[in-house]
């Protein structure tokens, strides 16, 4: 259903929570790049701006959006690599140290969000076939309805982690003619911080699992 070949990547994240209510982030200077031995070092050149989700330093060199919230710490890779920036694990191991040292936190979760977009290997709308693999056909029987489209959204769960999954058309349009899926994976943290070893390995076993998912989900 889905052309394997045809993903492009639209954002990869690493998200994580802290074990408190709030992430106490210390002194905005410091945050902001003030300290000069800070986090400055390791996101370069970032430029703040404040948003509803928290401060948000986007670095164009390194390609990477960090936002910093109450209670949640979420880096975005913006380069077309898949499934991320070479660099990128270690820019968010060394950050989301820094930040959580400069608080006194620490953190009981992380997260990977991976997004994508892919063609159809079948010449069908996603929203037609969809309804056809996941639906079943009596599902209005009792209406006076016709269904002609659906979306997925599916959670489950493997060796202590969980898994949320969406699949849908591009845009949730019915007439959309690519496909969009989206995959959140969270990790229970009971230490420090992962390192950027775990969380590379992490990164790529978790995204080659999610494009096998995809095709054994959705024979073409």
């Amino acid at each position: 259903m889905i052309a394997i070949d045809s993903i492009i990547k639209l954002n990869t994240s690493v998200v994580f929570v802290s074990s408190s209510a709030e992430l106490g982030l210390g002194s905005p200077g410091l945050l902001l790049g003030a300290n000069p031995s800070g986090l400055n070092e390791i996101i370069e050149d970032p430029v703040p701006q404040q948003s509803a989700d928290g401060i948000v330093l986007s670095s164009m060199r390194n390609q990477i959006v960090v936002t910093i919230g109450s209670n949640r710490l979420q880096f975005d890779d913006r380069s077309g690599e898949q499934p991320a920036r070479e660099d990128f694990p270690a820019r968010v191991a060394r950050a989301a140290e820094f930040i959580g040292g400069s608080s006194n936190q620490t953190y009981s979760a992380v997260g990977f969000i991976f997004e994508i977009e892919a063609k159809p290997a079948i010449d069908a709308l996603p929203s037609q076939a969809m309804l056809r693999y996941f639906v079943k056909p009596e599902v209005l029987a009792n209406t006076e309805y016709e269904a002609i489209g659906a979306s997925a959204r599916l959670w489950y769960s493997a060796q202590g982690r969980t898994y949320e999954f969406r699949l849908e058309p591009r845009g949730n349009q019915y007439n959309s003619p690519d496909y969009f899926a989206h995959l959140n994976v969270g990790n229970t943290l009971r230490g420090p911080a992962p390192s950027p070893t775990w969380l590379s390995e992490g990164l790529h076993q978790e995204y080659e699992d999610f494009k096998r998912l995809l095709s054994s989900l959705l024979p073409s």
